[in-house]
């Protein structure tokens, strides 16, 4: 296996990773890459979203998608917000009858 250099391994100490906001609300692991691709360009990174993109389409698994995805952007977890609780709540519900 060979190990790959990039360019933000290269330049990590004058990198700042943009924050990627609600990171997760979607788990699949194309809405995940893209979060973090639109986070970087917006940040003015442009290349480097490119870069991120190819490892990430080039990944073996979803575990690697993740790892990248914290590599290149800070994320910021989804939380689950009051509604999405009680809907659960009335599943649970609904389940009990």
């Amino acid at each position: 296996m060979t190990i790959q250099t990039n360019w933000l391994v290269d330049t990590k100490e004058n990198f700042k990773k943009p924050i990627v906001p609600d990171f997760g609300r979607d788990g699949n692991a194309f809405a995940l890459m893209s979060q973090v691709s639109t986070a970087l360009k917006r940040a003015g990174h442009v290349d480097v979203a490119k870069e991120f993109t190819s490892r990430a389409m080039s990944s073996h698994s979803y575990g690697e998608v993740l790892k990248l995805c914290a590599d290149y952007g800070d994320l910021q977890m989804h939380e689950e917000d009051e509604q999405d609780d009680w809907d659960d709540e009335d599943e649970e519900e609904d389940n009990d009858m």
